[in-house]
C-alpha cells in the first residue's frame, strides 16, 4: 500500500469544481472526491475509498456519466463482489437513467461467466446445457467421488466452521477427511492458478487427492455440470487462448469497473485485463480484505498500477455512515495509512463503548442488557446486530439462548448456512434438475425434500432416473416429476410452471418444519416473483448465481447475529463487536493484517453506537479504572 500512498501524494491537484447549479443532474450532491471519480476519463484509475465514503454512489455517477457522454449501456460492465451489491448498484443506476442502463452489465465475476457461458459456451469450451453446481452441489458431487476412491469422509455441522480454512485438510480419527476442508483447498487453490490436485496431495500428503481431484473433474463431464470456480478458469483459458474471442470480448466491454477489488483473485485480476481497454477503474478499500482465505490478492492493486504507470488514483475519505466517535477510533486503532484516513462527514455525538471482560458470560449478559435498553429506547431490532469472529464460538449460542429467554427475536446470518440461502438453494435444485438431464446432484437434492422419502428410496429412484429418465419417479414423487416435466415441456407456460413449482415447495418445506415458515420462505418468494416479472426463462433461472449467503436478508425487528464475513456491505445503527473472548474452541490463526482489516470491517459497520467486547484479566473495579489500557493492549495484535 505504502507505493499507493507515495503516487497519491505525487499527482497533480484536481481541476477546479464547476458550480452545482451548471452540473448534470446525476453529478448534483457529490462531493469533490466522488466528482473527481465519475468525471474522470484516465484510461486506469484507481480508487481508494474507505469504508461509508459513497463508492456505491461514485461507481454508479461514474457509469451515469459515460452513458451521458454517448457510451452505449451494452459497452459498459459493473462487476462486484457479491450478486446483492451488484443488484444495489443496478437498482440505483435504473431509477436515475430508467431504460438507457438497462444493456448496462452489473454483476459478479462469476456471474459474468455464466452470462459468458449461455451465450458462449463452445468459446469456453463447454457443451451445450451444462448447468452451475452451487456449493451444496460440489461438496455432494465430492462426496460422490470420495465413495467412488474408499476415501472416508465426515462434514462439519453448521456450529463447527470457521471462516477462513483453506489451507489444512482436517483427518478425523474415525470419520475420516472432512469434506468441507477439501472442498474450500480446492477453491483456494483454483483462485490462487494452483493446480488443485497438486494442492490436495500436498495438504493431505496423499497420492489419492490427486487422483481425487481428476475424477471430480470427469464427473463434471458426465453429468453436465460445472461450480462457479472452475468455470472463471475456462473463462480466463479461453480469453488466453482464442483470440477472435478475446477481441469479441474486448469490443463488447470498452468500458470496466470493478469494486470491491481488494477481493479479487489471480484470475480475476487476470479476466479484467481483457476487458476495458477504453477505460479501467477499479474501486476498493485494501482495509476490508478480508478475503485471502478464499485466494483474494490484495496486492493486485499494486500489480494494477505496475501494469498501467500513468494510471490515475483518487481517495475517497469522507465518511457519511458513522458518528465522528468511531471514525475517529478505527481511525487511531486501526488505519496505519495517514493517506486514506477518513474524515467524519456526520455531525451528531455517538459512543464507543470499550469492554474488557474476564469470561464470555459477562460479555453476554452485557450485550443483551444494552440491547433491551437499546429497544426501549426505540432503536428497531433489525437495527441492532451482533458480530463474532465465527460461529464456532460459544457465546454465539450463549446469546441466543440469553436473547430468547429475554423474549428478543433474533436472526442469524454467517457460517456455513443461512437459513434463507439453504432454501433458496433447495429451491433452486429443483430448477437445475429441470433444466439438465443429467444433473444427478440437484436431482437428488430435490428429491431429498420429499416428505416421507427414505433414503434409499431416493437412491433407488436416482438409479432408476439414469435407466428410464423421470418415469423412474414414482410414488412418493409422482408430485415432483410432474412439476419436473412441466419445466422442461415448453408446451407449458413457464410462468405457470414456475409457480407451480413455488407451491410444491412450500408444500414440502412446511411439513418438513414451520418454525420461521414466512420468513424463510421470504427470499424464495421474492426471487420467483422477480423472475416472473422480467420474463426470465428456464435457463437464465438455472445457470445464474442467486442471492443466497450473502444477500443481507433483514427480518424486521430481528436483532441480527452475524459473522465478520456475511456482515461485510452490511451496517446498523447499533453494534456489539465480539472480539478475543476466551475459548477453549480452536479458531483460525489470522495474520496481524488479517486481523486487523477483519476488526477494521467489524467496527465500521456501526453508524451510532459501537460496543467492542476483549478478553480482560483483573476485578471489575481494576478493568474499570484502566479500561482504555487494557482494551488498546487487546488490540495491539491487529498491528
Amino acid at each position: 500500500m505504502s507505493s499507493l500512498v507515495t503516487i497519491i501524494a505525487s499527482q497533480e491537484p484536481r481541476p477546479q469544481e464547476a458550480p452545482e447549479e451548471s452540473k448534470p443532474q446525476h453529478l448534483i450532491g457529490l462531493d469533490s472526491q466522488q466528482l473527481h471519480v465519475a468525471e474522470s476519463s484516465h484510461k486506469a484509475l484507481v480508487v481508494l475509498a474507505g469504508a461509508g465514503t459513497g463508492k456505491t454512489r461514485a461507481a454508479v455517477a461514474w457509469a451515469q456519466e459515460r452513458l451521458a457522454r454517448g457510451v452505449s449501456g451494452e459497452r459498459i460492465a459493473l462487476l462486484t463482489f457479491t450478486n446483492r451489491a451488484a443488484a444495489e448498484m443496478r437498482e440505483r443506476l435504473i431509477s436515475m437513467t430508467g431504460a438507457i442502463a438497462d444493456g448496462v452489465f452489473c454483476g459478479t465475476f462469476h456471474s459474468f461467466a455464466a452470462w459468458q457461458m449461455r451465450m458462449n459456451a463452445s468459446r469456453l469450451g463447454l457443451p451445450s446445457g451444462t448447468s452451475i453446481m452451487d456449493e451444496k452441489d460440489v461438496a455432494h458431487a465430492i462426496a460422490i467421488c470420495c465413495n467412488k476412491f474408499g476415501i472416508k469422509h465426515y462434514r462439519l455441522r453448521e456450529r463447527e466452521h470457521i471462516s477462513g480454512q483453506s489451507q489444512t485438510v482436517r483427518l478425523h480419527e474415525t470419520k475420516g477427511y472432512c469434506l468441507d476442508d477439501i472442498v474450500g483447498a480446492m477453491k483456494f487453490a483454483l483462485a490462487s492458478c494452483k493446480p488443485p490436485g497438486e494442492y490436495l496431495k500436498t495438504l493431505t500428503k496423499s497420492e489419492k487427492f490427486s487422483e481425487l481431484y481428476d475424477e471430480y473433474l470427469r464427473f463434471q463431464r458426465t453429468n453436465g455440470l460445472i461450480d462457479f470456480d472452475h468455470l472463471l478458469m475456462f473463462l480466463w483459458s479461453a480469453l488466453k487462448r482464442d483470440m477472435l474471442y478475446r477481441m469479441t470480448i474486448a469490443a463488447q466491454f470498452t468500458h470496466v469497473l470493478v469494486d470491491e477489488v481488494q477481493d479479487n483473485n489471480a484470475q480475476q485480476f487476470e479476466i479484467l485485463e481483457h476487458i476495458g481497454h477504453t477505460q479501467r477503474v477499479i474501486i476498493g478499500d485494501l482495509n476490508q480484505s478480508i478475503y485471502g482465505f478464499r485466494g483474494a490478492l490484495p496486492t493486485g492493486v499494486d500489480s494494477f498500477t505496475k501494469k498501467h504507470p500513468d494510471c490515475k488514483i483518487i481517495t475517497l475519505t469522507k465518511n457519511y455512515r458513522s458518528v465522528p466517535q468511531i471514525v475517529e477510533y478505527v481511525n487511531s486503532t486501526l488505519v496505519k495509512d495517514e493517506a486514506v484516513k477518513m474524515v467524519p462527514a456526520r455531525k451528531e455525538k455517538g459512543d464507543v463503548h470499550l469492554f474488557a471482560i474476564e469470561n464470555t458470560k459477562e460479555a453476554v449478559m452485557r450485550t443483551v442488557g444494552s440491547i433491551r435498553r437499546s429497544m426501549e429506547d426505540g432503536v428497531k431490532g433489525h437495527e441492532i446486530s451482533v458480530i463474532f469472529r465465527n460461529t464456532t464460538h460459544p457465546a454465539v449460542r450463549m446469546i441466543e439462548e440469553a436473547l430468547e429467554e429475554s423474549g428478543v427475536r433474533y436472526q442469524r446470518q454467517g457460517g456455513n448456512e443461512v437459513a434463507t440461502g439453504v432454501e433458496m438453494g433447495m429451491f433452486h435444485s429443483i430448477v437445475k434438475a429441470a433444466y439438465n438431464p443429467r444433473d444427478v446432484v440437484s436431482l437428488m437434492r430435490a428429491l431429498q425434500m420429499v416428505p416421507f422419502a427414505t433414503p434409499a428410496a431416493v437412491q433407488l429412484a436416482v438409479e432408476n432416473y439414469g435407466l428410464t429418465g423421470l418415469s423412474a419417479l414414482e410414488d412418493p414423487f409422482t408430485n415432483l416429476r410432474d412439476v419436473l416435466l412441466r419445466l422442461r415441456n415448453r408446451d407449458f407456460d413457464f410462468k405457470s410452471s414456475l409457480n407451480a413449482a413455488l407451491r410444491l415447495f412450500r408444500k414440502y418445506r412446511h411439513m418438513q418444519s414451520n418454525t420461521d415458515f414466512e420468513a424463510r420462505m421470504a427470499p424464495v418468494d421474492a426471487s420467483v416473483a422477480a423472475w416472473v416479472k422480467n420474463g426470465a426463462d428456464l435457463v437464465q433461472i438455472a445457470t445464474s448465481p442467486l442471492m443466497t449467503r450473502r444477500m443481507g436478508w433483514r427480518v424486521p425487528e430481528h436483532v441480527c447475529l452475524t459473522t465478520i464475513h456475511s456482515a461485510k456491505g452490511l451496517e446498523w445503527e447499533n453494534v456489539h463487536f465480539f472480539w478475543d473472548l476466551p475459548t477453549e474452541v480452536p479458531q483460525v490463526e489470522d495474520s496481524a493484517s488479517e486481523r486487523r482489516n477483519l476488526a477494521y470491517v467489524a467496527t465500521t459497520r456501526a453508524r451510532d453506537t459501537l460496543h467492542i467486547y476483549s478478553a480482560g484479566a483483573g476485578s471489575p473495579q481494576e478493568r474499570g479504572s484502566n479500561l482504555q489500557k487494557s482494551i488498546d493492549s487487546n488490540l495491539r495484535p491487529f498491528y
